[in-house]
């Protein structure tokens, strides 16, 4: 039995029924946590070394039931690579660290969230799952329904990138094309889950979602303390500051949560100041949080950064209040400034991000030039999705052109080394 509660007006209700929105004000609503009985000497013991890497290694905190190891990767997906990176870090500057969600299964962290909405619906017995998608969580979504043998309905934008859909439809995904926004779809899919009683992943709307995506800071800490600590014993430490991108705000609520429930654990000392991430394109929840607006207002959103792109973020307001919460901030990178992202954080670090994961670089740069990180902290880029996803067919860089000649040959490569 899960306990809900409406993290705007404070109604609660514990049940074993799926629970979606409050029923008094339509808002999100969350799953409470009983911290009193949960066994902390578990998150002592050297989980990070241990066989077990996947995200149900904290299944204590995750309210649902663990997978079955039939259902393959959403049992076993979790314990992505996380890395320092010296190449982006500046003379006298922060520590600065990548934590690559980029090698998830379907290529992003929306896997996470998958993951435990499809062993929900094991634990329920639903024989299918329909969600809106601008890519990534309909991707992911499909994927961990083909492990789980669960079908899949996946509502997208036309102008999703055929890469996100073609994954969708290698997974057995049904994807259905919308002439009309991600919020849009993300409304259609709601009044068919009203109608039909589909079990629904849709963003902000199941609670299970956050629980999925919050997992990423358990184990940030928890790899990071593995690096920090010289004498072996095993801790969690928190970075001082950490940069995600945000696009409906479900992400960075998440990585709030995860830490929150480690300070409420007593496993770290503090919640790290969290720098959301946007685009000029699509930027409601940092134009809010400039205005110190008390919820977040719609905008009507036009970027390339697809994944992130969001006229009404379904959750802005529990991802203003996280970031508040923090003392961290949001930051804006250019809508001309994106591709240069991508290229600039493959290019020094080896992760080839989307557009939507790579703009945490320009948010990066945003944070040197205004002072706000210096040589004593540790920071952290969030790197949510794969950079494979959003490939052109066309190269965005010109390349050279040679004949099968061995002195053109010598002549660029002398340029280059």
């Amino acid at each position: 039995m899960n306990t809900y509660i409406c993290t705007e007006c404070g109604w609660k209700i514990s049940t074993n029924e799926v629970q979606y929105l409050c029923p008094i004000d339509k808002s999100v609503l969350d799953i409470c946590i009983d911290f009193i009985n949960i066994d902390s000497t578990f998150w002592t013991d050297d989980t990070e070394g241990g066989w077990d890497k996947s995200i149900w290694r904290y299944g204590q905190v995750i309210p649902t039931d663990v997978p079955p190891d039939s259902s393959g990767i959403v049992r076993h997906l979790g314990g992505t690579p996380f890395f320092r990176c010296p190449a982006i870090e500046e003379k006298k500057g922060p520590t600065v660290f990548i934590k690559d969600d980029t090698v998830m299964p379907s290529g992003s962290l929306k896997d996470r969230a998958s993951a435990v909405v499809v062993a929900d619906a094991i634990a329920r017995k639903y024989s299918g799952i329909i969600t809106a998608s601008t890519g990534n969580a309909g991707v992911a979504l499909a994927a961990m329904g083909a492990a789980a043998n669960i079908a899949t309905i996946i509502l997208v934008p036309r102008s999703t990138p055929q890469a996100k859909i073609s994954q969708m439809i290698a997974y057995g995904g049904n994807v259905i094309l919308v002439e009309g926004s991600y919020s849009e779809a993300f409304d259609l899919v709601i009044e068919i889950v009203d109608e039909h009683g589909i079990y629904c992943r849709n963003t902000a709307y199941n609670p299970l979602t956050i629980h999925g995506k919050k997992t990423v800071s358990y184990e940030i800490a928890e790899q990071l303390g593995s690096i920090a600590c010289q004498s072996g014993a095993h801790t969690f430490i928190a970075p001082d500051v950490i940069l995600v991108p945000v696009g409906d705000g479900n992400i960075i609520s998440g990585v709030y949560y995860g830490f929150n429930d480690l300070l409420e654990m007593g496993l770290i000392k503090s919640i790290p100041k969290l720098y959301g991430v946007q685009v000029s394109g699509s930027n409601a929840v940092a134009a809010s949080f400039r205005r110190g607006d008390e919820s977040v207002k719609g905008i009507i959103a036009s970027t390339k950064a697809d994944s992130i792109s969001a006229d009404r973020p379904a959750d802005g307001n529990r991802a203003l209040r996280s970031v508040i919460s923090s003392t961290g901030g949001f930051v804006t990178v250019d809508e001309d400034d994106i591709d240069n992202c991508v290229l600039q954080l493959a290019s020094r670090t080896g992760v080839f991000a989307e557009k939507s994961a790579s703009i945490v670089y320009g948010g990066l740069q945003i944070l040197y030039e205004q002072g706000v990180v210096d040589e004593t902290d540790k920071v952290v880029l969030l790197v949510t999705g794969n950079g494979l996803k959003t490939l052109n067919n066309k190269s965005e860089v010109e390349l050279p052109t040679i004949d099968v000649n061995i002195g053109q040959l010598t002549e660029i490569i002398s340029s280059i080394i």
